[in-house]
């Protein structure tokens, strides 16, 4: 993950409104006095989770659109991520991907929400809430011989609300997250998909999703050449030659230009001076 601020943003949030007088200190107080041995075993895994779930943590962003309505094609995206011209807007087709009704995996997708810190405190109380009410409902004995179910469970939920958090400011971008964490994965399947790379910044580990069926990971009939349905070149000074170039890129790969369109933004390039 490139930006820490995915989780840290909402981890803080988290931290800052469950102290003494603020708007989670009761809820957060309630599930701790369930069970006042598990209480604090749900506080230290908090803490723990703060490192594993910053530099374990791989996210994916993608947004929503419909491209019949051109909303894809958007001048505050393209400044945001295409990196002056340099970057494409890639469109999957949720239906050609195909994903069956029900499968296991570890990665799993998320909605963002885009909210002041006043509405992720309400959208938290009522999570929280929830979890308190239904811990409160399991017998004393049941849960102590489940400690670790409870404890991942309370983790899970926190991580949940830091994850699906944003500044309202980024609206536009309709966001949902693929995210997949280390520290789940017993038998070393899906870490052999991280990939050291060296880029700008310097070197950084990707988790490289396959782009071909393997039965390990999803049952999904993953095909790269089928799901992309189009390419756009953003707004820059040379966009037909690197349309082209992407054509010549595509068909090399297999892809089947009637069906995965490379189109060129309308908007006028304006170069920075």
């Amino acid at each position: 993950m490139n930006d820490y601020e995915e989780v840290t943003r909402g981890k803080e949030l988290l931290g800052r409104l469950s102290a003494h007088g603020e708007s989670l200190f009761q809820v957060i107080s309630d599930i701790r006095s369930i069970d006042a041995e598990l209480g604090d075993q749900f506080n230290e895994t908090y803490k723990h989770h703060l490192s594993t779930d910053l530099f374990d943590t791989f996210v994916s962003c993608w947004s929503v659109c419909t491209p019949e309505s051109g909303d894809h094609d958007n001048l505050a995206m393209w400044r945001g991520y295409a990196a002056d011209g340099n970057g494409v807007a890639i469109v999957i087709d949720p239906i050609a991907l195909g994903l069956p009704d029900l499968f296991e995996s570890e990665i799993v997708i998320y909605r963002v929400h885009y909210e002041t810190d006043q509405e992720f405190a309400l959208r938290a109380l009522k999570v929280l809430e929830h979890f308190r009410d239904n811990l409160k409902k399991i017998e004393k004995s049941v849960l102590r011989a489940n400690v670790g179910y409870a404890i991942n469970a309370f983790a899970e939920v926190c991580f949940l609300l830091a994850i699906t958090h944003k500044h309202s400011g980024f609206k536009q971008e309709r966001e949902w997250r693929f995210v997949w964490r280390r520290h789940k994965d017993h038998d070393g399947t899906y870490t052999s998909l991280v990939r050291a790379v060296s880029g700008r910044r310097g070197m950084y580990e990707y988790f490289c999703f396959p782009i071909k069926p393997d039965e390990r990971i999803t049952s999904a009939p993953l095909d790269i050449r089928k799901i992309i349905k189009e390419v756009m070149i953003g707004p820059t000074d040379d966009s037909y030659l690197k349309a082209r170039t992407v054509k010549t890129l595509l068909a090399a790969a297999g892809f089947d230009l009637a069906q995965t369109a490379v189109t060129i933004s309308p908007i006028p390039y304006r170069t920075l001076r």
